[in-house]
């Protein structure tokens, strides 16, 4: 396999005088290459043309996807200190990046966790009923968030590396790569929770949410497999918060607002499409339902069926009709059946 391919460069700094004058030539898988030449033979100037850092005036170089060239400087400048072992990991910053990146979201998701624990103990200790109890968590969270990103409202990222820029240089998906980053992570956590949910602590979750009563007595705390589920979907909730804002190179304040009403709204498409007779189906169907409410609002705005200051309105339509759809179904089944009994008569 061939690494890099050099086709006729030509590069010159004064009129009429090529310092690289037709090069060609290519670096095969494995093979290791010395350059050799005195002083001002442009093996520097070869080398920045390689790596992108300047524009051959002709020819091409052509490297793989998925690879990438690192460059030392030939005179270079490093920390007091530093050692050939830190030099040479310079060539692993990127990777490095990207698993700072895994380790933020990691962390988020462990806030996250956090956060469904407090909810939980409200709920659970303190006798608050579930749905203030989210509210209470929340109420207290936005002054949390205000504190995380330095007491101001919205934070830029479009300076810094995220883990979609990070994943891009990786050269996986070509220019899908936020569907595929995205994508994958979608479904690597969902089929995570579908094994989860499997196991014993995951039906004794499952059971706490049908009845309480029948899981207490069979020797099952609901105080605990309502912590634990109450932590697992803060903490994918987080996941989702983290890789939205780094998808969008923004964190604003108010982003989350709304967006449990909308993934009500997803989940109910995606079962009113799909049904919901196993776990496995109910991932698939939000997975599912969430394409299609984003589809429909693409739809919206691509069409300018209604203007871009009704977008809300429109949204909360969208919602209201999701939501709304298995009673509007069971209401057109109910009257199919009386005008059929309605004709037998």
């Amino acid at each position: 396999m061939i690494d890099i391919s050099v086709n006729g460069i030509k590069k010159s700094f004064e009129i009429g005088n090529n310092i690289l004058d037709g090069i060609t030539f290519q670096v095969e898988t494995g093979e290791r290459v010395g350059l050799l030449g005195r002083n001002g033979a442009g093996k520097s100037t070869l080398f920045r043309i390689l790596t992108g850092e300047l524009e051959p005036d002709e020819g091409e170089v052509v490297i793989p996807r998925g690879r990438r060239l690192g460059l030392i400087s030939q005179i270079p400048v490093f920390p007091v200190g530093y050692t050939v072992e830190d030099v040479l990991n310079t060539a692993f910053s990127r990777h490095q990046k990207l698993a700072a990146e895994m380790e933020t979201l990691a962390a988020a998701m462990a806030a996250g966790a956090c956060a469904g624990f407090v909810t939980a103990f409200l709920q659970t200790k303190l006798g608050v009923p579930s749905i203030l109890a989210g509210i209470v968590t929340n109420t207290g969270l936005y002054t949390v968030n205000l504190m995380v990103m330095g007491w101001s409202s919205n934070v830029s990222l479009l300076k810094d590396d995220t883990i979609f820029s990070l994943f891009r240089t990786t050269g996986i998906g070509g220019k899908w790569y936020e569907t595929v980053l995205a994508g994958g992570v979608t479904i690597l956590m969902a089929v995570l929770l579908v094994l989860f949910l499997g196991t014993r602590l995951g039906l004794s979750i499952r059971a706490t949410g049908d009845n309480r009563d029948m899981v207490r007595a069979s020797s099952v705390n609901p105080t605990f497999t309502i912590t634990v589920g109450l932590c697992i979907a803060n903490a994918l909730t987080a996941l989702s918060g983290g890789m939205v804002g780094q998808y969008q190179r923004t964190a604003d304040i108010n982003g989350g607002t709304g967006i449990v009403v909308i993934g009500l709204a997803c989940l109910i498409i995606g079962e009113t499409v799909l049904g919901r007779r196993s776990i496995l189906k109910g991932a698939i169907a939000v997975i599912v339902g969430s394409i299609i409410y984003r589809l429909i609002y693409a739809i919206v705005l691509y069409t300018k069926v209604v203007p871009v200051e009704c977008l809300k309105l429109v949204t909360a339509i969208i919602v209201g009709l999701a939501i709304a759809a298995p009673t509007l179904r069971s209401w057109v089944a109910f009257q199919k059946k009386k005008a059929m009994a309605g004709k037998g008569e």
